[in-house]
């Protein structure tokens, strides 16, 4: 990585998710939320940072529900000293922004922008159990009796009638002038913090016909959270806790105010206290028994970056962003140590590499994570080893992953027993191991600053560095094949001969800086950017000659990329900015055309490709796995004799066409067909079969090229036939 994007990372973007700013940046570039195109969805791994939790208790017993990334871990906290997880079996598709315990019914409501609303019972914790959802694009959720409101960015409040929560029906909206972010009730009133426009109080007597009756606004202010308290609003905005006056609801008025310059996201009164969740300066206790005058009491800067808060008796809990569930002690408001904690997710998730049915994480200082994918729908983690620092990108050789470690150089994990990886050696390279590539005895690690460090490997319990190639710019990706290895740097795109690894020799080199690339022995395909970091842009470059390197194709049009695979004629791209995976058709180097993409719900920063299998490390959503629906549409991928097979007869058919499949033992298969662009049309057949079976299908469809797709349970396909509807 450059040290463009370290210093952003380590340093000015120090809190990269839950913001104001980058709500407005979400509504503003992400009109259609789920837009993607030929790429579909298959199952994820979605932990990551944690943004919120809510406190509840099931049978007496207290729980605390602890967001992570787009997954909600269950924790027992009936011993505060000592929380247990009792479930992470709640994953969702988008990033949890809000959570609301309904215990009376013991359901927890979920809301995300990409999530919208999630009812899962949770009479059971151990077993929390989906029962319904409602697609909106929610920030925040407040239910009260048989209704829920829903603070949508787009909509403003949109009400449901959940008395029924297997169904949960509109039942009215009302569109308020800004980006909704969280609502909260209090007899016939819906006060709705509203982002750049203040509190607005919504009068919800009729659900179906909500209406404004007032509003406080504070310009060129942020409000992201209200907590009511008899007649009094709490108005929490990013660098202030406003105290409103609501006993005549249409006239709102200020009555004191406590000014800082941190970042205020969430607040409990409690008495004559307020705790608020302040990314700064960690839990910050205010005396508001003067609310016309209040002032701190304390703040505990230790407990990391809270975004939630949560007061129970003697106990506060506190949501971390970086780590997950923090709970102190707060019978002295004066002093708020912390006393336990639970480790739900510590990092965002930087990389990826998959190998059969196991992929591979960078999560930040958290290390290297190990996730069972072999049913992605339900992947989850077996094993993972904290690496000493921050691993970047990762290679999986036989049973040894070599991960390029950051400060931390070169690091050799045994994985043979994935539940308990185990290090092995590291070599402690003299820069920053960004990626690290192996071919034979040797590792090659582009070591930032320090070039490109050439490891012997040969004893992995004691590597040692053959030889280096060190030059100006910063080393950011590197791959070797035969005796010739490919780096790309900041400045300039490197052929280097490594024939000698003790004495590797430039053979080539071209003016382009890049983020990252890989290629083979015809072409490079680089994510190049200019000097100033005002384009970016996919390169490709002849590398037939080393001596005479030419950029024979480009692509433009994408927004800040940050790392590339490529799987046959197909580059896939994570695109950080616009949090898109790019799909990019190669065939011609001379001419690459994007051809699909999927709009994921984190910030899309690692990605690994397989055949039709496209893994992305997606920030603080974790791990998601989707597919290339137009990779083998064709004939190329016919399975082989010893696998299940499927025909089609005839090829060239006016109404129906016949399929027959067999297979020796029972499995699960998906028959679709779909048209020549890779768009599902219909799905044919779904379900367990075994043995011998012939299908007889009408096709009422417009004429032309059609390909039928069979799949297995994990999407692992076994065949692809063409056919021509003809009139």
């Amino acid at each position: 990585m450059i040290l463009l994007l370290l210093g952003f990372f380590m340093g000015s973007f120090k809190h990269p998710g839950f913001s104001p700013e980058r709500f407005m940046n979400i509504k503003d570039t992400r009109t259609t939320k789920f837009d993607s195109s030929n790429v579909s969805f298959v199952g994820n791994w979605p932990f990551g940072l944690c943004y919120e939790l809510n406190y509840g208790k099931i049978n007496s017993v207290p729980y605390v529900f602890q967001s992570s990334g787009g997954a909600v871990v269950i924790l027992d906290v009936s011993d505060s000293l000592n929380p247990v997880k009792v479930s992470d079996k709640i994953y969702t598709t988008g990033l949890i922004t809000q959570l609301f315990f309904d215990s009376t019914n013991n359901l927890l409501y979920v809301a995300g922008w990409r999530v919208g609303i999630e009812i899962w019972d949770v009479s059971n914790p151990s077993n929390p159990v989906k029962i319904s959802s409602y697609s909106t694009s929610a920030a925040g959720i407040y239910v009260s009796g048989n209704y829920a409101y829903v603070a949508d960015w787009d909509s403003g409040v949109v009400i449901l009638d959940v008395s029924d929560p297997s169904n949960p029906q509109i039942a009215g909206t009302y569109d308020s002038p800004g980006a909704a972010i969280m609502s909260t009730v209090k007899d016939t009133l819906s006060y709705l913090a509203d982002y750049g426009q203040g509190m607005r109080i919504i009068n919800i007597k009729d659900p179906t016909n909500p209406f404004e009756i007032g509003h406080y606004t504070v310009p060129s202010e942020y409000t992201v959270y209200i907590y009511l308290k008899d007649t009094i609003a709490y108005m929490v905005n990013t660098n202030a806790l406003r105290i409103i006056n609501i006993s005549d609801p249409a006239n709102p008025s200020e009555i004191g105010t406590y000014n800082h310059g941190g970042y205020f996201y969430e607040a409990y009164i409690k008495d004559t206290l307020a705790y608020i969740a302040d990314m700064d300066s960690g839990l910050v206790v205010l005396n508001v028994s003067d609310a016309s005058s209040p002032f701190k009491i304390s703040s505990n800067d230790s407990l990391g970056s809270p975004m939630g808060v949560y007061i129970s008796d003697k106990i506060g809990y506190i949501s971390d962003f970086y780590w997950g569930l923090r709970v102190v002690d707060i019978s002295s408001p004066s002093l708020t140590p912390e006393i336990s904690d639970y480790k739900v997710s510590n990092f965002p998730t930087t990389n990826v590499y998959v190998v059969d049915t196991f992929a591979y994480l960078s999560v930040g200082e958290a290390g290297l994570k190990i996730i069972n994918i072999s049913h992605p729908l339900t992947s989850y983690q077996i094993g993972g080893y904290d690496t000493p620092g921050e691993p970047r990108g990762i290679t999986i050789i036989d049973s040894l992953a070599y991960i390029a470690n950051g400060d931390s150089g070169l690091r050799i994990i045994d994985i043979k027993d994935p539940t308990n990886p185990t290090e092995v050696g590291y070599y402690d390279t003299p820069g920053y191991a960004e990626k690290v590539f192996v071919s034979g005895n040797y590792a090659y690690v582009a070591d930032g600053y320090s070039g490109i460090r050439i490891i012997d490997v040969s004893n992995p319990s004691s590597p040692f560095e053959s030889g280096y190639y060190d030059t100006s710019g910063y080393a950011n990706s590197i791959w070797v094949i035969d005796t010739i290895a490919y780096a790309g740097f900041s400045d300039t795109f490197r052929i280097i001969n490594v024939k000698d690894p003790s004495n590797p020799v430039l053979s080539g080199n071209i003016a382009i800086g890049s983020s990252d690339g890989c290629g083979d022995a015809n072409y490079a395909y680089l994510l190049g950017f200019t000097s100033d970091y005002s384009e970016n842009k996919l390169s490709i470059i002849d590398v037939s000659n080393p001596e005479s390197l030419t950029i024979i194709g480009q692509d433009s049009s994408l927004s800040w990329t940050y790392s590339l695979c490529k799987t046959d004629n197909y580059i896939y791209i994570a695109g950080m900015w616009d949090g898109r995976m790019h799909i990019i058709d190669v065939k011609d180097p001379t001419n690459p055309q994007e051809v699909g993409y999927y709009d994921t719900p984190g910030y899309c920063e690692g990605i690994y490709s397989s055949g039709r299998y496209i893994y992305v490390a997606d920030h603080d959503m974790g791990l998601q796995i989707y597919k290339n629906t137009l990779f083998g549409i064709n004939e190329e991928q016919t399975p082989k004799p010893t696998q299940n097979i499927f025909k089609i007869f005839p090829n060239i058919a006016k109404n129906r066409f016949i399929i027959t499949f067999s297979t020796k033992e029972n499995r699960y298969v998906d028959i679709s067909l779909y048209d020549i662009s890779g768009r599902k049309v219909k799905n044919l057949y779904s379900g367990n079969i075994g043995g011998k079976h012939r299908f007889s299908f009408g096709i009422d469809i417009p004429s032309g090229i059609y390909f039928v797709r069979g799949e297995g349970e994990n999407g692992e396909m076994w065949g692809v036939k063409k056919i021509i509807k003809i009139r």
